[in-house]
This record gives structure tokens, sequence and C-alpha cells, in this order.
């Protein structure tokens, strides 16, 4: 993989490939369950301006990661191990790889649908509509399916809605 090096004023920082990370406002606090946010609604938006949609266009999940609850970073995982989790992604590749190719144009007409309306409701962009395309076959694959269904689609677009909602802000 790869690294991107965004260059912005005098600091050019890197990150793997596909990476974006950002305080959700300038104080980082918008959404703390437990230290409220300081910032106006003018120096939020102001902030969030600063990301260009073309830019976020090209990042196929968007997902807020909340601060963990005092003690959880030192308690045991939860969930699957890290070896059937795995499994699920080896087996999802070779789904995908024997999988042509898909584009908005070769999906499932209710797969289109569905795309059409998050195009026409959420102004989602046809780069964003092929992304989240994307994201569905993987997340079909994931489940050992060849062909995404809208449910798939949904839980891609869920994928997208934070940043759908920065643009709108």
């Amino acid at each position: 993989m790869g690294r991107t090096t965004v260059s912005r004023l005098a600091a050019r920082p890197e990150a793997p490939d596909g990476t974006l990370a950002t305080r959700p406002c300038p104080c980082g606090f918008l959404g703390h369950l437990k230290r409220g946010c300081s910032c106006t609604a003018h120096q939020k938006h102001q902030y969030l301006a600063r990301l260009s949609g073309p830019l976020l266009d090209r990042f196929d999940l968007f997902v807020e990661v909340p601060a963990p609850e005092p003690g959880a970073l030192l308690s045991e995982p939860a969930g699957e191990a890290s070896t059937a989790v795995r499994a699920r992604v080896v087996a999802a590749r070779e789904v995908l790889k024997r999988t042509p190719p898909r584009t908005p144009q070769t999906a499932p007409a209710a797969v289109r649908a569905r795309l059409a309306h998050a195009m026409a409701d959420w102004s989602l962009s046809g780069r964003g509509a092929a992304r989240t395309l994307a994201v569905a076959c993987t997340i079909a694959a994931l489940e050992g399916e060849r062909q995404p269904t809208t449910a798939h689609v949904d839980e891609a677009l869920s994928f997208r809605r934070g940043l759908i909602e920065l643009r709108v802000r």
C-alpha cells in the first residue's frame, strides 16, 4: 500500500493511501459524551469547509469514532476472533476475484434505482455512486453473495452518511 501526502500550507502529513482522519470541529469535542463543544456554528462551518467535496468524494467509508469509555481500552476485546474475520475476508476476496468489475450501469435494476434515489436525495455524485456500489459489492462478498442487493447498498450508504451530513452543515 502506498502513502498519501496532503500539502497544506507548511504542513505535509502522510498517511496510508485512502486514509483521512480529522477532528469533528476545531475544539475536538463535538458529539463528546462528557465534554461539550465550545465552537461557534461559524467556526464549525469554516473548519469543515476546508475539506473539499471532490477530496471527500474519493473516500469509500466515513466512520465516526467516539471517545471510548474509561477502562474500555484496558478490558478484553469483545467480538469475533481475528482468525475468523481473516477467513471471511479471504473468502470475500475470492468472490470478488470471480465477479466481473461492477459499474452502476451493470448493477441489478433495484440496486441502480437505489443509487439513483441516493444521487437525487443526497446529491451523491457519480463517483460517489460508483464507490458506494464498490462497498456494497464488498459487503455482499463478505456475506458470500455474488450480487449486491439494495440492503447492501443501504449499508454502504450508511458509511457515507457522515460525509453527506458534512456537506449539508
